[in-house]
């Protein structure tokens, strides 16, 4: 059997949907093209993020908060099904003084209780600046 290694990109989405959700995929975009083809550890590479889906509506209107705690059952639950394989990966954007979101504190806690070795690896911590930065550098290099 074949194994992937998957990044779990996590950001907060409801303080300002269009930019999270925009950065999020630019990042995405990134990671995917960085990864392409390129086995890690002998793994093809997936990235995975719920910004999309959740701005597109595939769990309900997210200013509803009916519709929101259904998405958040769902975006939990995949992450802790990605959680639960040891040689996956979380990619946490933070703001630029490093504070999360309610709703990325919930996600790192489902991450964390799925996982006995959530600060010692397979967790890495971007401010939007490092993002920006590295989606800025890559598209550049690709020129």
């Amino acid at each position: 059997m074949k194994l992937f290694k998957t990044i779990y990109i996590i950001a907060q989405y409801q303080e300002n949907p269009e930019y999270w959700t925009d950065l999020v995929m630019r990042f995405s975009k990134y990671l995917t093209q960085k990864h392409d083809l390129r086995l890690i550890d002998g793994m093809q590479v997936v990235i995975i993020n719920c910004h999309s889906s959740i701005h597109l509506g595939a769990y309900g209107n997210d200013a509803r908060p009916e519709d929101r705690e259904v998405g958040m059952r769902q975006t939990k639950a995949l992450c802790a099904k990605i959680a639960s394989e040891p040689q996956n990966e979380l990619f946490m954007i933070t703001r630029n003084d490093l504070t999360i979101s309610s709703g990325t504190t919930g996600d790192l806690k489902t991450w964390q209780d799925n996982r006995s070795d959530i600060w010692k690896e397979n967790v890495e911590i971007f401010t939007v600046e490092e993002a920006e930065k590295y989606i800025k550098m890559f598209n550049e290099n690709r020129k």
